[in-house]
């Protein structure tokens, strides 16, 4: 019982105690038709992190329900890249301190001051783990010309330049418990390949990046090759933060495996 006291007093009550969501626009104020990019920012307390779009071996990702004006539209998220993290046998890739999650909002309709809604859901850890939720609005009124907020918009860029700058091209095959990805041009041998969809690869697996291009790859306990058709996620250089990743989506082909 004593214990129980002891360990409620030092753990946050709420992920609001150690995590901060807000969101964030490129313009002060839009211009009919023209797109802008708003950005969900998470800001964490030191040791504390929040999760890229596959989690890895645990966690979840944020998620976000857009309120947007009728006809307005709303992009998929641009994740950057994150940090790979491993921790008693198991890997995670994560944001840790803060993160920008970039969105293209599209404007459409009538001409009028506008408000975006969000309701964002997240899961921020450290040894423990807490869901978060938020519901946030930004007020964007309209005019002739877009009014930028350039200390949104750096932040929003600095974000956009750490994801995907541009395709690989290639095939895999699977045989066994091996992935073999054939790229068309090698990203160099100290690089990593960070699957996009959970249950494909084994997350703590070795890796190993030839010069000729050939990837080596150890596939998910998990894996389904009815489910797994293509081979997604990113190649980044671990070595070099600044560089930006390189995105994957090739045919995936089973071998002596029923389909």
């Amino acid at each position: 019982m004593l214990l129980a006291l002891a360990l409620a007093a030092v753990l946050p009550q709420s992920a609001l105690d150690v995590s901060q969501a807000s969101l964030i626009s490129s313009v002060r104020r839009y211009q009919p038709g023209r797109p802008f990019m708003v950005g969900i920012r998470f800001t964490m307390k030191p040791n504390w992190h929040v999760y890229w779009r596959n989690p890895g071996d645990s966690g979840q990702e944020a998620r976000v329900k857009w309120k947007l004006p009728k006809g307005w539209r709303a992009s998929a998220i641009y994740w950057p890249r994150p940090e790979r993290h491993t921790a008693s046998g198991m890997t995670t890739y994560i944001y840790p301190r803060e993160v920008v999650l970039p969105v293209q909002i599209t404007p459409s309709g009538p001409t009028r001051d506008a408000t975006i809604g969000a309701d964002v859901q997240w899961l921020v850890c450290e040894e423990a783990c807490i869901a978060g939720s938020k519901k946030m609005s930004l007020r964007i009124p309209t005019g002739a010309a877009a009014l930028p907020d350039r200390a949104a918009a750096a932040k929003i860029a600095k974000a956009m330049a750490r994801t995907p700058g541009g395709k690989a091209t290639g095939t895999a095959t699977k045989a066994g418990k091996l992935i073999t990805l054939r790229m068309a041009r090698s990203p160099g041998t100290n690089a990593i390949f960070l699957p996009y969809e959970p249950g494909v690869l084994d997350h703590s697996g070795k890796q190993s990046f030839a010069a000729d291009g050939t990837v080596k790859l150890v596939a998910s306990q998990y894996f389904n090759a009815k489910v797994t058709k293509r081979l997604r996620g990113i190649v980044v250089l671990e070595s070099s933060a600044s560089s930006r990743p390189v995105e994957v989506d090739v045919p995936l082909h089973s071998i002596g495996e029923k389909s």
